[in-house]
């Protein structure tokens, strides 16, 4: 009888600390992991976003500006030559309303572009960076 109450009470004793140590593991990395990623997630995205809209921004300017200058000029030669009476009196006016408005144009489509390339390009580094930091420090832990 003691026997059976000893073997009893050992199996007993064994499967409940194997189940609360397993759940409690699963329980602290699925926290760990939880806050982790997040964290990261939300330093990661901002810096990434920062950085790669600054640039992608910035080359915007620069690819805007050289289209748009093109661009106004062709339309403008295009213009003089058609109807030349008084279109050099207009150049400057001209080329300043079209300069503005097509960069404008030009650097808000761009920055659209920019925002979406950019969000996915992000998304899939600091998914994978996070996952990997993470992974490891909470392992450790």
């Amino acid at each position: 009888m003691y026997v059976c109450m000893y073997a009893c009470m050992h199996v007993c004793m064994y499967a409940c600390m194997h189940v609360c140590m397993y759940a409690c593991m699963y329980v602290c990395m699925y926290a760990c992991m939880y806050v982790c990623v997040y964290a990261c997630m939300y330093v990661c995205m901002y810096a990434c976003m920062y950085v790669c809209v600054y640039v992608c921004v910035y080359v915007c300017m620069c690819v805007c500006m050289c289209v748009c200058v093109y661009v106004c000029m062709y339309v403008y030669m295009c213009m003089y030559v058609y109807m030349c009476m008084y279109v050099y009196m207009c150049m400057y006016v001209y080329m300043y309303v079209c300069m503005y408005v097509c960069v404008y144009v030009c650097v808000y489509v761009c920055m659209y572009v920019c925002m979406c390339i950019c969000m996915c390009i992000c998304m899939c580094i600091c998914m994978c960076i996070c996952m990997c930091i993470c992974m490891c420090i909470c392992m450790c832990i």
